[in-house]
């Protein structure tokens, strides 16, 4: 028993002594580890870009259409904005029709053009239907995933 004593109180000392650096002689400067070569690394292909010239994207403000009303789109028919025109062109029967999205509900929509129809003149024939000095309008909103879709025919 005392000899696994003893081996018991020598082994950390023993563990000890092996985990300790070693100091370089006297007079002796310890190894320096080698110099590595400098390489000198020309700038980078792209370094001189610059995006100041890239084209930004402007989004449209709130009261803005996105998109080109058709020529001849007549100045006393008012549109729900903000607004993207999505469709426009001649139809069958005689006439034109735009077609719009909007991020508005459409309750919202069908309540404004109702109210800016008036103020421009426009007067309520029927569901949908206005008509201003022998003139016929229908305007029809429906609902979308983003909101709503309105198509104005002339």
């Amino acid at each position: 028993m005392s000899r696994a004593l003893c081996l018991a109180a020598f082994l950390p000392v023993l563990l000890l002594g092996a985990c300790t650096r070693r100091e370089a002689p006297a007079g002796e400067s310890p190894p320096k580890a080698p110099e590595l070569a400098t390489v000198d690394i020309a700038p980078a292909p792209d370094a001189a870009f610059s995006t100041a010239a890239d084209r930004v994207e402007r989004r449209p403000s709130a009261d803005a259409i996105a998109g080109a009303l058709p020529d001849g789109f007549p100045a006393d028919i008012p549109v729900h904005r903000p607004a993207s025109v999505v469709d426009f062109g001649a139809r069958p029967g005689g006439g034109y029709a735009v077609t719009f999205a909007t991020p508005s509900p459409p309750a919202t929509v069908s309540a404004a053009m109702a109210t800016k129809l008036r103020a421009a003149g426009w007067q309520a024939a029927s569901a949908g239907q206005w008509t201003k000095a022998g003139r016929k309008l229908r305007l029809v909103v429906e609902a979308t995933a983003a909101g709503s879709r309105y198509r104005i025919e002339f």
